[in-house]
C-alpha cells in the first residue's frame, strides 16, 4: 500500500552470506593467509567467482581500522600489575630493504587477566623511542605497574626508569643465563646453568643475593667476563623473588611475549611485503590480538592480594610515578 518498507526474502541469504564473507575475511588475513590466498580460497568453497583481490583488500581495511581505535584509546582503567616490553622487526616498507623496528607491551592487571596494551614504532636500544612508547601509553591514562621486565637494552632499560622510577625492575632472567653462558667455555656451560638457576629459584630475595655474590666471589679470577656480567645486574634479575611465590615463574623472564612475537613472526611472514607502516602495524596487531585470546591469567587471591599490596607500600605510592 504504499506505507510498509519494501523486504525481499529472496536476497536475504545472500545478504547474510555478504555480511558473513566481510567478517571472515580479516580474520583469515590474521591467521596468515594473504589477498590471493583468501580469493582463491573463496573461489574453490563457493564454486564461483569467488571473492576478488580487490575486494579482499577492501574489507580487510577494517583491520586498520580497529587498529586506529585501539591505539588511541584510553588505558586509564587498565590497572597494571606487572608490565613486560619487547621488540621485534618487520618490513613495512615494500620499497625499503631493510626492517623496521617495533615495539610490544603488555600487562598482567591487579585482577590477574592479562592484556595487550600497546604496538608501535620503536628500537629498544633507543632512549629516546622507547620513553616517546612509554610517554604515548603515560598520557592515555596508563598508571605505574608494580614492577617492570624486559630485557637488557639500554636504551629500554633507561627508558623504563625513566618513566617509572619508583617500580620494580625486573631484568629478563632468561636473556641474563643466555648472556652469561656466552661468555664461559662450553664445557662448564652446563654446570654454570644449573648454577644459575639456583640463584635465580632462591626462597627469596636475600637468599638470592646471598648465592648470587658467592658464586661471583668463587669464580671471579676464572671466569671473569660472565661473573662480571651476573654481577652487573644481580639485584634486577632477583627481583621477582619478592613477590608471591606463585607469581614468580610468571613474570621472571619475557617468554610470554617473545612467544607471542615469533607467532606474530610467522603469520605475516606469508602476507609478503607490507603497504607501508600503519597497514604493517594494523597487521601486527591483529595478529597479536587474536594469538593473545589463548593467553591464561594469574592468580590473585586475597592472600596474594594482601602481600602484594605491602610490598607496594614500601615502595611508595605508585599514583606519584605515574
Amino acid at each position: 500500500n504504499g506505507t510498509k518498507r519494501f523486504k525481499t526474502v529472496i536476497l536475504k541469504p545472500f545478504q547474510r552470506r555478504s555480511e558473513m564473507l566481510d567478517a571472515l575475511i580479516p580474520q583469515l588475513f590474521v591467521k596468515g593467509l594473504s589477498v590471493r590466498d583468501v580469493s582463491d580460497a573463496f573461489g574453490e568453497v563457493l564454486q564461483e567467482g569467488g571473492v576478488s583481490p580487490a575486494t579482499a583488500s577492501r574489507v580487510a581495511q577494517t583491520i586498520r581500522q580497529d587498529f586506529e581505535a585501539w591505539r588511541n584509546r584510553s588505558l586509564s582503567g587498565q590497572e597494571v600489575l606487572y608490565l613486560f616490553v619487547d621488540g621485534m622487526y618487520l618490513k613495512l616498507h615494500p620499497d625499503q630493504p631493510e626492517k623496521q623496528p617495533i615495539l610490544i607491551a603488555y600487562a598482567i592487571l591487579w585482577s590477574g587477566r592479562k592484556v595487550l596494551l600497546h604496538v608501535g614504532l620503536g628500537d629498544r636500544e633507543s632512549y629516546e623511542a622507547c620513553l616517546g612508547f612509554l610517554r604515548d601509553m603515560a598520557e592515555r591514562g596508563l598508571q605505574a605497574p608494580l614492577m617492570y621486565c624486559s630485557d637488557d637494552c639500554p636504551g629500554l632499560r633507561k627508558a623504563l626508569k625513566a618513566m617509572w622510577p619508583r617500580s620494580l625492575p625486573q631484568k629478563c632472567q632468561a636473556h641474563k643465563l643466555r648472556n652469561i653462558l656466552s661468555k664461559l667455555p662450553r664445557g662448564v656451560q652446563a654446570e654454570f646453568a644449573k648454577r644459575i638457576h639456583a640463584v635465580f629459584r632462591a626462597r627469596d630475595y636475600e637468599e638470592g643475593l646471598a648465592k648470587g655474590r658467592e658464586l661471583i666471589e668463587r669464580y671471579r679470577s676464572r671466569f671473569p667476563n660472565a661473573m662480571e656480567c651476573l654481577a652487573k645486574s644481580l639485584e634486577e634479575c632477583l627481583t621477582c623473588l619478592k613477590l608471591p611465590y606463585s607469581h614468580r615463574i610468571r613474570v621472571r623472564t619475557t617468554n610470554s611475549l617473545e612467544r607471542l612475537i615469533e607467532e606474530g613472526r610467522r603469520r605475516t611472514k606469508v602476507i609478503g611485503p607490507m603497504a607501508g607502516e600503519t597497514s604493517g602495524l594494523s597487521l601486527i596487531h591483529a595478529v597479536l590480538v587474536d594469538a593473545s585470546k589463548r593467553w591464561h591469567g594469574i592468580e590473585v587471591s586475597s592472600y596474594i592480594l594482601e602481600k602484594l599490596e605491602a610490598l607496594r607500600a614500601t615502595i611508595a605510592p605508585l599514583a606519584e610515578s605515574a
